[in-house]
């Protein structure tokens, strides 16, 4: 009796996970490419998320761990977003994936050392 109460409701949420639309994956993403700035230490590299797009960053690095570099982004007001890398005196580390919208502009700032950010690319569809 115990089983076929059991069976019956595995049964139940089994189906109810299948056919419901709200616990599916996101289905309106497609992959576009994969991205890799490397970008020179003590520099600045200005970017705008493409319309139609959303980017992911993946991760992030650096040419010297454990040195007392950094790596942030920045809105397009040069307010800071994040530390994607940074020195351990460094607070708000990034905690990955990050999403950027469609039409985000911003920049990704290197202090110190040489730094590279992976970030994939995907097309937004109806």
């Amino acid at each position: 009796m115990k089983t076929r109460i059991t069976t019956a409701i595995v049964t139940a949420l089994v189906l109810l996970f299948i056919s419901s639309p709200e616990l599916k994956a996101q289905s309106n993403l497609l992959f576009s490419r994969a991205i890799i700035y490397n970008i020179p230490g003590d520099s600045l590299q200005n970017f705008t998320v493409p319309a139609g797009k959303v980017w992911k960053i993946e991760s992030s690095g650096s040419s010297e761990p454990g040195s007392s570099g950094a790596i942030i982004i920045k809105d397009a007001l040069n307010r800071k977003m994040s530390y994607l890398t940074g020195a351990s005196t460094a607070t708000g580390n990034a905690v990955y994936p990050i999403w950027l919208p469609a039409a985000f502009s911003g920049s990704f700032v290197t202090i110190n050392q040489r730094g590279f950010i992976s970030i994939i690319e995907y097309t937004v569809t109806p």
